[in-house]
């Protein structure tokens, strides 16, 4: 497998958000939710390319927001819903 090293470090969400873009071409929605470093910055502008949609979580929510932050920076993402302290929240919003 030929996977890119971002900082001595093998990305990881960037083949599965790739992968799943090829895929799937338009019926992916890819969640950004925590990491560090620029890993998803070419997978989610892969999704966006090819027709789907990404969602990332507010960087002030989460511990580790770099990857948050880089992957909002490419402009392809919008803000998902607030899941701070309502893990029930969540769960009701999958079925819509």
């Amino acid at each position: 497998m030929n996977r890119r090293m971002i900082k001595h470090v093998h990305s990881s969400a960037n083949p599965l958000f790739e992968s799943s873009a090829h895929a799937l071409s338009g019926r992916v929605v890819a969640v950004v939710l925590s990491g560090s470093g620029t890993d998803a910055t070419d997978g989610v502008q892969t999704v966006k390319g090819t027709g789907g949609t990404v969602i990332a979580q507010e960087p002030a929510e989460t511990a580790f927001a770099g990857m948050l932050r880089a992957a909002i920076r490419t402009g392809t993402c919008g803000l998902g819903p607030s899941f701070r302290g309502d893990p029930g929240r969540t769960a009701s919003t999958r079925g819509r």
